[in-house]
């Protein structure tokens, strides 16, 4: 004898229900307002912190490095103006090391007794003036004859005469950053009494 169905029901068995239903969805947790914005600050505050201290060591590193300055301070002979002698001074913190001086001529008219000139202009004359190290505060002397010991001797300078005396230079035990360079440019002028002189003038 066949069984009537119910109405409202199938043939078919309903499932078992789960034993965990908490583990079939899972919903995403988002994070709170407040956690947000701690992170985005966090964030902001560690870019700002790195950006001070490279600045800061930058600064550190211009303000302790060593400045050389070079100088006239006097003439040998008053009528030479090759007889001056400079001096080239650190005013820098740190040592500097291993300094090499150049004489870079920009322009130059010098004639001997026979009015023959005998040096013209872009010559570039490595005097091997090396001073072995200048530590903070000190200073060198060097007369610019060292550099022109090879022109005959001159009468008279005609003209003004345009030069840069270079220094290149190492950071001592900062040696590995390389050689580091200082110019300053000079040009010559006629005092009251007929004397040339060499003035600092800023380069081009």
């Amino acid at each position: 004898m066949k069984r009537r169905k119910r109405k409202g029901q199938s043939g078919k068995i309903p499932p078992k229900p789960a034993k965990f239903p908490h583990l079939l969805k899972q919903k995403k947790k988002t994070p709170a307002r407040s956690v947000v914005i701690w992170l985005r600050t966090k964030l902001i505050l560690a870019s700002f912190v790195s950006v001070i201290g490279v600045a800061g060591s930058f600064v550190t590193f211009y303000s302790l490095s060593p400045r050389l300055q070079i100088y006239p301070s006097g003439l040998l002979e008053p009528s030479s103006p090759f007889s001056t002698q400079f001096e080239i001074l650190n005013s820098g913190y740190w040592e500097a090391e291993n300094i090499c001086i150049a004489l870079h001529i920009n322009g130059m008219n010098v004639k001997d007794s026979d009015g023959r000139r005998i040096i013209g202009s872009g010559t570039i004359i490595t005097p091997g003036l090396d001073i072995p190290r200048l530590r903070g505060g000190e200073k060198s002397t060097f007369p610019l004859d060292k550099a022109t010991s090879f022109l005959p001797k001159w009468e008279t300078m005609k003209g003004v005469s345009d030069i840069n005396l270079e220094a290149s230079y190492r950071i001592h035990y900062l040696g590995f950053l390389g050689l580091f360079n200082y110019a300053q440019r000079f040009v010559t002028k006629t005092n009251f009494m007929g004397n040339v002189q060499w003035n600092a003038v800023q380069s081009n």
